[in-house]
């Protein structure tokens, strides 16, 4: 058993080290992320609207999970939708 072990590591050891013994061409890493301007709207713009949509949500799940009453949950996302609208009218 140990011997069929160690044959297919063997096998696979090469599979395992061929990103590391032959990069990607162009030497760029495959995680790395897009320049700036491309597959995104602008960086600003983006960043801001990444924001307000993180913050609707985390009110959307401190009311859900009862840490908000409703009043203030309902004050906090019509002050949010405002900024969205904000955001959206810079564009």
């Amino acid at each position: 058993m140990l011997w069929v072990a160690t044959g297919v590591l063997l096998l696979v050891l090469p599979f395992l080290l061929w990103p590391l013994l032959f990069p990607p061409p162009g030497g760029e890493r495959l995680d790395s992320p897009p320049p700036r301007g491309e597959g995104r709207e602008g960086v600003a713009g983006a960043t801001d609207r990444e924001q307000v949509l993180h913050a609707i949500e985390e009110v959307e799940l401190d009311a859900a999970s009862g840490r908000l009453d409703q009043a203030e949950a309902s004050r906090r996302l019509a002050e949010l939708r405002v900024e969205a609208e904000e955001v959206l009218r810079r564009k």
